[in-house]
């Protein structure tokens, strides 16, 4: 997201209109307006004042971080986490599956501790550009050679469907049997 992008969006979040904008920071509202408009940006200690005022990073508002909070930088740009993922990992921290109070941060370790979860995401990945021939070949419906195709898209789409599930299954279930705590 760009600079004229994120202070509209964020000046709207806080009601507050162009003009008063300007007039909270001595601009002028045609200077607001340039600004998302994305014609011109504002000064480097407008900038700052810009991020004292939506408690904001600078790079955050001139869009280059995902990350809104600063406390999230390291970790989001480390691994492109924006902050909403963040805060759900943060959450799993402390919270309890209710039935056997196992730590649910545990569980999504053993997940993405688990051997096959590289492939389970790749194939996720390329769920929508995965090769119809290939998919038709891995479920076993015809050999690669056969030019005839008797599955349309939704079909297609119902078998990369359950590949994908029939994968997680898999990976669950191996983590239900060797238990959490081995990964």
């Amino acid at each position: 997201m760009e600079f004229r992008d994120r202070i509209k969006e964020l000046r709207q979040e806080k009601n507050i209109s162009a003009a008063g904008l300007a007039e909270s920071l001595g601009k002028s509202e045609s200077a607001i307006r340039m600004w998302e408009a994305g014609k011109n940006k504002p000064d480097a200690d407008t900038l700052i004042e810009l991020s004292k005022m939506f408690g904001y990073t600078t790079d955050y508002l001139l869009g280059l971080e995902v990350n809104a909070r600063s406390e999230n930088v390291p970790i989001g740009n480390l691994f492109g986490l924006s902050d909403k993922s963040i805060d759900v990992l943060t959450s799993l921290s402390n919270a309890h599956n209710s039935t056997n109070e196992i730590l649910l941060i545990n569980v999504l370790n053993a997940i993405i501790e688990h051997p096959e979860i590289t492939d389970f995401l790749s194939m996720f990945a390329g769920y929508t550009q995965y090769d119809r021939e290939q998919a038709i070949f891995e479920a076993g419906a015809l050999s690669s050679d056969n030019d005839n195709d008797p599955f349309s898209s939704d079909d297609m789409l119902h078998i990369r469907s359950m590949l994908l599930i029939e994968k997680f299954k898999h990976i669950v279930n191996s983590i239900k049997k060797d238990g959490i705590k081995n990964y």
